[in-house]
């Protein structure tokens, strides 16, 4: 009688302890792995990282924090970086796709998940290629000169990400909205405010 309570007990433990754990993966998945309620992937230095949160929703945010940046707002219960280079989260046994990445589906082959220094998610081929990108958080602008004449520079808009879900405004300093253009072209944005 003593054995099987010891016995029963073991096996409870080793299921509740294993349910408590979550993997983190250092800064990148590999095709075909996934993260479950609890994991997460963290960047290389230590800051971001992507979350599958134990609710079944998916965040980015700065590691240990709680304020998120993206939360694409679905639950479910795995997170699959798949062979086709797409991310999806799936219900319980990949029954059904809840949400999509919808950068497009690529041919099958190896693909890298990476988290970069800003918190962007960043799909690469085998040869590091990027196949698609989810920017990171906005960071800070360096300061600007003086404008002609010591006037101070003004905020002009600028989209980040246009044309998509997850498009957001940013100010971008400039002395003129021909600059202010121009810096957001060379900064990867759009000219102009979010349609």
């Amino acid at each position: 009688m003593k054995i099987a309570r010891l016995l029963i007990a073991t096996l409870l433990a080793g299921v509740v302890s294993s349910g408590a754990s979550a993997t983190v993966y250092n800064r990148i998945l590999h095709s075909d792995q996934h993260l479950l309620p609890g994991d997460s992937l963290v960047s290389y230095d230590g800051r971001y990282e992507l979350i599958m949160k134990v609710d079944g929703s998916i965040a980015i945010r700065k590691t240990g924090g709680t304020a998120e940046f993206w939360n694409p707002g679905k639950f479910g219960q795995e997170l699959v970086f798949q062979y086709d280079g797409n991310l999806v989260l799936y219900d319980l046994g990949r029954q059904h796709a809840l949400w999509t990445v919808d950068k497009g589906v690529f041919t099958p082959s190896i693909y890298t998940l990476e988290i970069d220094t800003t918190g962007g998610l960043n799909a690469t081929t085998a040869a590091g290629k990027s196949i698609w990108y989810v920017p990171g958080e906005a960071q800070p602008a360096p300061p600007h000169p003086p404008c002609p004449g010591g006037a101070a520079p003004q905020p002009y808009p600028a989209c980040a990400n246009a044309g998509t879900p997850y498009q957001w405004n940013l100010p971008i300093p400039a002395c003129s909205p021909a600059e202010a253009a121009q810096l957001a072209r060379a900064s990867g944005l759009t000219p102009g405010a979010c349609r």
